[in-house]
């Protein structure tokens, strides 16, 4: 199963509505749970390179964003993720 690569661009100890001011005007956001906590997310593909070009395009609203990775249900780091893509 091939990684999935996303861009997290924040937490929130809420959960928020998708026409939230905090998402600063991006749509297609997602969020997953963890540790109780809300956290929000961008784009989704298992092409690193794709990915990597939505966080760049972000960058300057969300200069913190970074990618994550999921093979299945189950967060893994990017790093992780590209190790396994070799």
């Amino acid at each position: 199963q091939a990684p999935v690569f996303k861009v997290q661009i924040f937490v929130s100890g809420k959960r928020l509505k998708p026409t939230s001011s905090e998402f600063k005007g991006l749509t297609n956001t997602d969020y997953y749970v963890e540790s109780g906590l809300s956290k929000y997310t961008v784009g989704a593909d298992t092409d690193f390179a794709k990915v990597e070009k939505i966080r760049r395009e972000i960058y300057a609203k969300f200069p913190k964003a970074f990618i994550i990775a999921f093979i299945g249900d189950k967060k893994i780091t990017a790093r992780e993720a590209l190790k396994l893509n070799k």
